[in-house]
């Protein structure tokens, strides 16, 4: 294992949140209005007090609302709380919610047969902007639905468009919101990373073939003066120019079946984790003076091994699940060399159960007891600032949304709104 760092790891916050603000650059909204939020890394800018600890019995409930089994989380953009849903797989659901009461404000649905799949339900997080909201149904039907009329405004299936392969568990991705584009990885034959123009669904380009679809999602991310969206396909990750699709370079990682996307680490490198085997890695990717991209090894290990959640990279360690089918270290932290800081192993477990940033602190809920603990990131040890149940257990894994001091938690059958404001005095 390469544990030399070279100098550019030496970089701040403001480093790392610049090379992600290809999101800001692309008009990201406030709120949390994509999977892993506005600028696609699972942390939360907004500076909303919130609390550091919790009255017995856990946060306040503000509302919680009845949904199918399902893995896809909420989007929110303003008042409006946007989550997908899969009725007897027959019908394909978009509810909107009020954000305050959770009362529901508008509901579509629309015909779509197919198999049950071993895990029922949806795995799209919805993508909204002011005008419409966007979402990916398991068998790789994208629809886009205008907020104004509620009706459908286009739909694609990413299978007959790019000639791709649906991967195992379904379609698992969700869409990138980018400047007036809808940016999406079908892997296809006829299209590896594809960008389609918001208001029509017309290909405004796409890339060659990347190899096959994964679980991951797409990521637009700065690196250096170019703007890049970057996703994992089986066998390698691939970085293409975001005006044009142009593919960049790639590394041939060997993740067998990934399902989380990669976190962004500042100074172009990328720490990459999945849970059938292939362990862990970090890379660098440069460019020289002609524009040439060269991808670095910085270091390859199979001390983590993460299956469902997105790590989160933060104040120079990163923060990253490693439970897998065959590994259960918990919750860990590792270094910029591959080294494990930490990890809780099954005290406390977690599970698969995803979680995200907001106001310095880690919001990590366990998909096995739906327990929602509250984490101090914290590189010398695990410290935990509180915990309560929220949600019923057993493959709780929907990504989490957060937004002025509400947390939006999906568990297998409902999306519960809690209230995590610091309370005022």
């Amino acid at each position: 294992m390469n544990r030399h760092i070279p100098a550019l790891f030496i970089i701040g916050v403001t480093a790392i949140t610049a090379g992600i603000a290809a999101a800001a650059e692309a008009g990201a909204s406030p709120g949390w209005p994509q999977f892993l939020g506005p600028y696609r890394d699972g942390i939360s800018r907004e500076t909303v007090p919130l609390a550091a600890s919790w009255p017995q019995g856990g946060p306040p409930v503000l509302w919680s609302f009845a949904l199918e089994d399902g893995f896809g989380g909420a989007a929110v953009l303003g008042d409006e709380v946007f989550v997908a849903d899969r009725e007897a797989s027959m019908s394909n659901v978009l509810y909107c919610l009020d954000l305050a009461t959770g009362a529901k404000k508008w509901r579509v649905a629309f015909e779509a047969k197919g198999k049950q799949p071993s895990h029922p339900g949806t795995r799209c997080t919805p993508a909204v902007d002011e005008k419409r909201v966007y979402f990916i149904d398991p068998y790789a039907t994208v629809y886009c639905i205008d907020r104004a009329t509620h009706a459908l405004a286009w739909s694609t299936n990413l299978v007959t468009a790019f000639a791709c392969e649906i991967p195992k568990w379904e379609c698992g991705q969700s869409p990138l919101l980018f400047k007036d584009m809808l940016i999406l990885a079908p892997s296809g034959k006829k299209g590896g990373i594809v960008a389609l123009k918001k208001a029509t669904g017309e290909v405004a380009w796409k890339s060659q073939d990347i190899g096959g679809q994964t679980h991951s999602s797409p990521m637009a991310v700065k690196v250096g003066n170019s703007v890049q969206i970057v996703t994992i396909a089986l066998g390698g990750i691939s970085g293409v120019d975001a005006a044009d699709g142009t593919l960049l370079w790639r590394w041939p990682w060997n993740g067998v079946k990934p399902i989380p996307n990669p976190a962004y680490c500042g100074g172009g490198r990328f720490f990459l984790v999945e849970g059938y085997g292939s362990g862990c890695a970090m890379i660098c990717v440069t460019n020289d003076a002609s524009g040439a991209f060269t991808v670095t090894n910085i270091f390859s290990n199979t001390l983590c091994h993460g299956q469902i959640p997105t790590p989160i990279y933060h104040g120079g360690y990163i923060y990253t699940s490693g439970n897998s089918n065959k590994q259960n270290d918990g919750f860990m932290c590792l270094d910029q060399t591959g080294a494990v800081k930490w990890k809780t192993g099954r005290k406390p477990w977690f599970e698969r159960g995803n979680f995200l940033m907001a106001g310095g602190m880690i919001y990590h809920l366990d998909g096995a007891s739906g327990v929602l603990r509250l984490i101090k990131p914290d590189p010398d040890a695990y410290t935990q600032l509180a915990e309560a149940p929220v949600t019923k257990g057993g493959q709780a894994w929907a990504p989490l949304a957060i937004t002025s001091g509400k947390l939006l938690v999906r568990g297998k059958n409902d999306l519960t709104c809690l209230d995590v404001r610091a309370k005022q005095k």
